[in-house]
């Protein structure tokens, strides 16, 4: 519009200029030889003359063209953008590392690629017009794994967008689509009713976004991920759907119970080779070489990955860091594949330490059997309530690194059904207040503390509905088909230190409960009323919590976790300068509480972390001088993550969006820049012709 405005006044304008002629007075001169140059008309002033050819009015016509239509700002314009609001979302998930991409003869990432794709898309975004600054594209940048970030907010600045791209980084964790939609659409402008002035959350219908998910296609939550229904989503893939890989996706150590010096290491493999493939399983312990299996991996079945399992046995009572490692026969290739981040795995176990436990119970005989088969246990302490009392009143409880609680009531500083200091898995009980402390050093300051939880009395069946799943007691455990034929109902009321473990249909059925000198795990019904304790599972959960509450490490047998995980642990009460380093002496972040509790990450990749502080050791610990050091590892060991073949579609909610191979979305390109040159130089052309007949 601003160029045909433009164009009507200038061009009419220019045209009249050469129309006008020169108005002369009359002057007799002898001879016109010497003025013929000089009566050509160079100025006009007066109307009007008969319109000539002009080189001058033909150059200047140019110009003026190229100058009105770069104020138009016209673009190269195709199919793939649509929409003013375009989302970039970039996968940076483990499997965004295989190199199959290829750059000049050679391969690159996945992520790379993606990257340069993304840049191109930036650099056409259509850009806001000279006099009108709301015409242009807005973008945003989002990175996901497992978890989404917004790495730049919308805006038209490609500088701003373009570094966005170039900051993201590779991370070892899963990738998961739906945080990344979430995200975006969370950015969309809300809906305000123009009568009430209600923002109407959610509802972004007229502010549709076009979703571009740069990324292999490997996103097993896809289905979940809901676009608004508007909204635009373009899949570019990176990576071949012919990949091939070989990979750890399972890595576990166990003590045996009747011997806990003996580990027996489970390593599963899984396998997308359309051949069988022999390769060499190598055990490292500490960094030494220990064991190498060679295994043939069957072919895959089609799209079927093929598995297969390994098991390693070794003698080792003490604490260590073990490593399982994938290569080919003889060792002379560290990487077997193009995609390498899952062809090792670490496990660091714990050392056999046998707990000191009583068993405060009237009389339930499956908890004293179920208790005494637990490897770290040794041989319990068995005793009525009363007989716990009297050894509470004597000072003598202190012996016990746990003390199970079954269907008991304890007293504690004049008040009944209360939490002493010290470690406790309590069964078939709620708490209604525990030890807290002002200065732990002196007894005379320890006091009750409460309410922590209510009891509400019995209540019908129920059934688990969530868990948490990363906690340390609860790791590795199948919830779903419990079932509770009798429930107990508690509250959590406000202000309390509990934390809730396990919801049921009813409401929390496990909760955790710390103050400075006390620790609780607490599970309110009586477990005889469930199915539980004909589950392998529940004794799990019994090695688990004892591990957890006894030994303050909170990691039965080991500490495995996975990228994109934060750990949570406990460390010595008294640790301070506490810090924590991964691979390649990468910096991670540590929070701590006062009772010793200490959380370290997210992770971002494999690899084996070290977190280091000044004070007491506990079982496992390694000393370094004045410094003591504890290792946790982080391992992908997610069989979707390892199968890198790159999909043809995605799957949303909303829609289908099939892969674009090669597809960069450059499509706006401005070329009004080049009528601005093109302007100058006819200008400048121009001038030159002008002067050429001036001095001729």
């Amino acid at each position: 519009m601003y160029a045909a405005i433009a164009a009507a006044i200038a061009v009419p304008s220019l045209v009249i200029l050469y129309f006008l002629k020169l108005k002369r007075r009359n002057l007799e001169i002898s001879s016109t030889l010497l003025w013929k140059k000089a009566i050509q008309d160079l100025q006009a002033n007066a109307p009007f003359q008969k319109l000539r050819r002009n080189i001058l009015l033909l150059l200047q016509l140019l110009a003026l063209a190229a100058a009105i239509l770069a104020l138009g700002q016209p673009q190269l314009n195709s199919a793939t953008l649509s929409g003013e609001r375009q989302v970039i979302v970039i996968d940076r998930s483990a499997s965004m590392n295989a190199l199959d991409e290829n750059e000049k003869g050679g391969t690159i990432s996945r992520l790379d690629a993606a990257k340069k794709a993304a840049l191109d898309l930036i650099s056409g975004l259509r850009e806001p017009g000279l006099l009108d600054k709301d015409t242009g594209d807005s973008a945003m940048v989002i990175a996901f794994d497992r978890e989404a970030s917004v790495m730049q907010q919308f805006t038209g600045d490609k500088r701003k967008l373009a570094d966005a791209v170039k900051s993201i980084t590779l991370s070892d964790g899963p990738s998961l689509l739906e945080p990344a939609v979430r995200l975006a659409r969370a950015q969309a402008p809300k809906l305000i009713l123009a009568e009430s002035g209600q923002v109407v959350e959610g509802i972004s219908d007229r502010w549709p976004i076009s979703l571009h998910v740069f990324t292999d296609g490997k996103l097993p939550d896809a289905e979940r991920a809901t676009p608004g229904p508007s909204d635009i989503v373009t899949f570019h893939r990176f990576g071949l759907p012919t990949t091939q890989n070989i990979g750890l996706v399972a890595l576990r150590a166990d003590r045996e119970f009747d011997d806990p010096s003996k580990v027996t290491i489970f390593a599963s493999i899984q396998s997308t080779e359309q051949s069988k493939q022999t390769l060499d399983a190598q055990l490292s312990i500490d960094g030494v070489v220990m064991a190498v299996k060679e295994v043939t991996v069957p072919a895959a079945e089609g799209a079927k990955p093929a598995s297969l399992g390994v098991v390693f046995q070794v003698v080792k009572p003490e604490g260590a860091t073990i490593e399982v490692r994938l290569r080919r026969p003889g060792g002379l290739a560290d990487d077997i594949d193009s995609f390498p981040t899952d062809d090792r795995g670490w496990i660091v176990i714990q050392p056999a330490k046998g707990l000191r436990i009583a068993i405060v119970t009237a009389g339930n005989l499956l908890l004293k059997q179920a208790m005494a088969t637990l490897p770290q246990a040794g041989e319990p302490a068995v005793m009525t309530a009363a007989e716990f009392q009297a050894e509470l009143k004597a000072g003598k409880t202190g012996q016990y690194d746990v003390v199970v609680l079954d269907g008991v009531q304890i007293e504690w500083s004049g008040k009944k059904n209360t939490l002493p200091p010290g470690r406790y898995l309590v069964l078939n009980n709620v708490p209604n207040a525990v030890a807290a402390s002002e200065a732990s050093a002196d007894p005379a300051n320890v006091r009750p503390l409460g309410p922590v939880l209510v009891d509400r009395g019995e209540g019908e069946a129920s059934q688990i509905v969530n868990w948490t799943r990363d906690h340390a007691a609860l790791r590795s455990l199948n919830l779903d088909t419990l079932d509770i034929f009798k429930s107990r109902l508690i509250e959590v009321p406000a202000g309390s230190t509990a934390q809730v473990l396990v919801e049921s249909t009813l409401g929390p059925a496990m909760v955790e409960l710390i103050s400075t000198d006390m620790r609780a795990i607490v599970v309110p019904f009586d477990v005889t009323a469930t199915d539980w304790p004909f589950d392998v599972g529940f004794l799990i959960f019994l090695s688990y919590a004892t591990d957890y509450l006894g030994t303050g490490g909170g990691w039965a047998v080991a500490r495995s976790s996975q990228p994109g995980m934060t750990i949570s642990d406990r460390l010595p009460e008294n640790a301070t300068g506490v810090d924590c380093a991964g691979p390649g002496n990468m910096e991670v972040g540590v929070g701590t509480g006062p009772d010793g509790s200490a959380s370290f990450g997210p992770l971002p990749k494999v690899g084996v972390y070290t977190v280091r502080w000044t004070g007491a050791a506990a079982a496992g610990d390694r000393k370094d001088g004045a410094r003591v050091l504890r290792e946790y590892a982080v391992n992908l060991l997610d069989p979707a993550e390892s199968d890198i073949r790159a999909a043809e579609q995605i799957k949303v909610a909303t829609d289908v969006a099939v892969a674009k191979p090669g597809d960069t979305g450059r499509a706006v390109r401005s070329i009004w820049p080049w009528m601005i040159l093109a302007a100058l130089a006819v200008v400048m052309l121009e001038w030159f012709v002008y002067n050429r007949k001036v001095h001729v």
